[in-house]
């Protein structure tokens, strides 16, 4: 029976197999670590050689084979109902990243902390901090998945953790360059290619703010119709699964109701397609799933031959940047557009809109000094 020896000498763990011996260095890797490894690999070279199949332990598979597998499962949940195209492709632009890094073609046998380090600092020189994040996690998502495969006795980087140094971002935080807000004659060339089912559903989009999960998640006795407002206090999660769990404290708010808004939904109202609870329900009472408003989405962009690359998301970036003219223009305060935009804080809103406020907040500047000018305050 083939067992863990433990060399003092090498300062390592050594399991001698029938094509020779593997070791783990307790320096790099730490005496619990290294012990566990090695105690897993003549676990798993004993099973083998009971069941007469070596070959399962020797033939090993690179990281990019894993990645592969994992997308050809995630597609099969997809066709099944139990997660969203819109993840499959969320999951294939975060792990493009590692298939196209040195490490693509590592053994993931011996793909252990040391390499993750590696690897997280080869994507740093060229992502940024939130993207190789992201990127790491799903990565470890794939090995968790090449477990349950029977190509790993146990995830090499269970214990990994992305070091944020001090940083403590939002996921939704994106640089500015990659906030698409779509133009107001795009909305509108978009809105007027639609049945009256999806032109209120984008029209609320574009006029509150609320994001994708929460409109899903709208049911009609949360909209105030005589005091114009809405209240938002529910979402629809990835499984399509009503939820009170929001993004944060914050997301649970009062939103005004605009009077074009007001319109378009009490014209679905009276529509027989219009839901019972929800506001937009399927025809068993369940919330839109995120995939098939998205797929909504793209078919009405190509009919209306609108080119924007934003997408749900963008409706929300559009009613922002309205906040903020309002907010230039003097109608609302800035501490109302984070309000309003259901945000943590207004450093949160600041660094997500953080170009568009800055003009805003400029040219209010400028208004003000040039009100105090006792030579331009001509009228008593």
């Amino acid at each position: 029976m083939i067992s863990v020896q433990e060399v003092k000498s090498k300062n390592c763990f050594r399991v001698q197999g029938p094509k020779g011996s593997k070791t783990w260095n307790i320096g790099k890797m730490g005496r619990r670590l290294a012990k566990k490894f090695a105690e897993n690999y003549a676990r798993e070279l004993n099973d083998a050689i009971e069941a007469d199949n070596l070959a399962a332990v020797y033939d090993e598979h690179t990281i990019k084979e894993g990645i592969v597998s994992f997308h050809q499962d995630f597609e099969v949940l997809v066709q099944e109902g139990e997660r969203d195209d819109c993840s499959a492709r969320q999951y294939r632009n975060l792990l493009k990243r590692i298939e196209e890094s040195s490490f693509a073609n590592h053994k993931m046998k011996a793909f252990v902390m040391v390499e993750a380090k590696k690897l997280q600092k080869e994507l740093l020189t060229k992502y940024s901090r939130d993207a190789v994040k992201k990127s790491m996690k799903a990565l470890k998502y794939v090995l968790v998945k090449a477990v349950e495969r029977g190509w790993l006795s146990f995830n090499p980087i269970s214990e990994y953790k992305f070091n944020n140094q001090g940083m403590n971002r939002d996921a939704a935080v994106k640089e500015n360059s990659e906030i698409k807000i779509p133009d107001p004659n795009e909305i509108k060339s978009l809105l007027q290619a639609m049945d009256i089912q999806w032109k209120t559903f984008f029209t609320i989009l574009a006029t509150t703010g609320l994001r994708a999960s929460e409109l899903r998640g709208l049911a009609w006795d949360t909209i105030n119709f005589d005091t114009n407002w809405i209240r938002v206090r529910q979402q629809a999660d990835q499984r399509n699964r009503l939820t009170t769990k929001l993004k944060n404290e914050n997301a649970i708010r009062w939103i005004p109701l605009l009077a074009s808004t007001k319109a378009a939904l009490l014209n679905w109202k009276n529509d027989p397609d219009a839901g019972l609870n929800l506001v937009f329900e399927t025809e068993h009472g369940n919330p839109y799933a995120h995939g098939f408003v998205w797929k909504k989405l793209e078919y009405y962009k190509r009919l209306a031959g609108v080119k924007f690359t934003g997408a749900l998301h963008s409706f929300r970036h559009y009613y922002a940047s309205i906040l903020i003219d309002e907010n230039k223009k003097g109608n609302i305060s800035v501490l109302q557009i984070p309000e309003f935009l259901g945000h943590g804080s207004f450093d949160f809103t600041s660094r997500v809109y953080g170009h568009l406020l800055e003009s805003a907040m400029e040219h209010n500047t400028l208004v003000n000094k040039l009100s105090s000018s006792p030579k331009l305050e001509l009228v008593a």
